[in-house]
This record gives C-alpha cells, sequence and structure tokens, in this order.
C-alpha cells in the first residue's frame, strides 16, 4: 500500500490501532438510524443498537484485532486520549442521530446526554472485562478470542446494573473499637 493510500484511509497511526473500535462505533451510529422507528425508552433503543452493531461486526477477526487495540492502547497514552477523542465524537453523531429521528429535547436537557454517556461506559465495562476474561483463560499461543456472545452477555448485565447504580447508598463502614 503506498503512503498515499494509507493515509487517504487513516489520518494517523492511532487510526489505524483503533480500527477496529472504530468500526464498531460506526456500526453503532448506522443502527440508530433505523432501530425501532416507532421509539422507546432512549436508554433501551441504544441498546439495541449496540447489540446489533455487536452482532453486526464482532467475528473473530474483529475480536482478535480489538483484543490487541485494547492491550495496545494500555500501554500508549496517545492512543488512550485518541481514544476518548473519538468517544467524544461518537457521542455527539449518536446524540445527533437521536435528536433527528426522535423528539428529544435539544441541547437544554441533560438526560440523552447522560443516558448516551451511560451507555458507552456500559459498554466500556463490559469490552474491559470480556478482554480481561480473554487475557485469563487464553493459552499464550492461542489466538482464539472470547465469543461475540460473551460480549453481548456482559453488556447486557452492565445495562441492567446500570438503574441500581443510581440509587446505590453509600452507608459509613461501621468500626470496631
Amino acid at each position: 500500500m503506498s503512503k498515499r493510500t494509507f493515509f487517504r484511509n487513516f489520518t494517523s497511526k492511532e487510526d489505524v490501532a483503533t480500527a477496529p473500535l472504530q468500526d464498531f462505533w460506526t456500526a453503532f451510529l448506522e443502527e440508530l438510524q433505523t432501530i425501532r422507528p416507532d421509539g422507546g425508552p432512549l436508554l433501551e433503543l441504544a441498546r439495541d443498537a449496540l447489540l446489533s452493531a455487536v452482532d453486526r461486526v464482532a467475528d473473530e477477526e474483529w475480536a482478535h484485532r480489538t483484543l490487541l487495540s485494547l492491550r495496545l492502547a494500555e500501554q500508549t497514552p496517545s492512543m488512550h486520549a485518541h481514544g476518548l477523542h473519538f468517544c467524544e465524537r461518537t457521542t455527539q453523531a449518536a446524540l445527533e442521530i437521536l435528536r433527528g429521528r426522535f423528539s428529544l429535547e435539544d441541547h437544554g436537557d441533560p438526560r440523552p446526554r447522560l443516558a448516551a454517556d451511560m451507555l458507552i461506559v456500559a459498554f466500556r465495562y463490559a469490552l474491559t472485562g470480556w478482554a480481561d476474561q480473554a487475557a485469563h483463560t487464553s493459552e499464550p499461543t492461542s489466538t482464539m478470542p472470547p465469543a461475540k456472545q460473551e460480549l453481548a452477555i456482559r453488556f447486557r448485565e452492565a445495562v441492567a446494573a446500570l438503574p441500581g447504580s443510581l440509587t446505590l447508598t453509600a452507608a459509613p463502614r461501621q468500626t470496631h473499637s
């Protein structure tokens, strides 16, 4: 591949390294364009779009590339920063899609943004657990990543835990004297 072709497709080395996750989030945005036109609870709509994106892109090759990308991001601060910037752009794009398709309050209402942020955090939590499982259960020479079904299960569990996390009480510890 020539340099010109390479830089037409990727703007930086961080884009190359994070391509599997960028492909996933692009699929998520595409799913938001068509998911349940009749509407419903925002978090459920976004959850369903995200699960459809997992189903679309999370094959074995994607899973393997994603695990490599996550490992590299852990060791490279510039990749972490690049990922945060990409995440913000994706969140804004998702909110624009949702505002264009559904009757959501404009920018003064924090709830759509908070719902999007919670969904993304739930996915990152599921993705981290999925990657940790691969690191601890795979043989060092194995190229078999965990199945996409495991990622979907972890994500569903994380989303299901969101309401309880919002009402979680932090009681003081009892100290014995």
